[in-house]
């Protein structure tokens, strides 16, 4: 199962993702072995206003890994597919380990430079 702010961040719906985060004890990091966190969904979704939203709000864990095999981060997973905005939206971030490992031991970096996204290798070397 999801939870609706799971399914909300998964659909970019940026006024649903922000109507929920406003509601005491919802739990930004709750996640799903499938589809991991709010934030994870929103990046592997490509929803760069979703997650700025998440990201607003505090005691997000910017480094949480999914469970899938790949054991990607929000990090990992926007190096490796090219989404410039979302990676700088992370970097932005006093938590960010930018040298957290995937399940395969890769790190940001390094997938950046695997799939020849050079403006993401520039942003992260700064």
């Amino acid at each position: 199962g999801s939870t609706p702010l799971i399914l909300a961040s998964m659909a970019g719906r940026e006024d649903v993702v922000a109507f929920l985060m406003d509601i005491e004890g919802v739990n930004v990091n709750m996640g799903t072995r499938d589809r991991g966190t709010a934030l994870f969904a929103a990046v592997a979704n490509h929803h760069a206003g979703v997650v700025k939203i998440i990201l607003s709000k505090r005691g997000v864990n910017v480094n949480r890994r999914t469970q899938r095999l790949d054991q990607d981060s929000p990090l990992t997973l926007a190096s490796r597919t090219g989404q410039r905005e979302i990676v700088q939206l992370l970097l932005e971030t006093e938590e960010i380990d930018t040298n957290l490992q995937n399940g395969r031991g890769e790190t940001a970096l390094y997938l950046a430079i695997r799939e020849g996204h050079q403006d993401i290798v520039r942003m992260l070397l700064q």
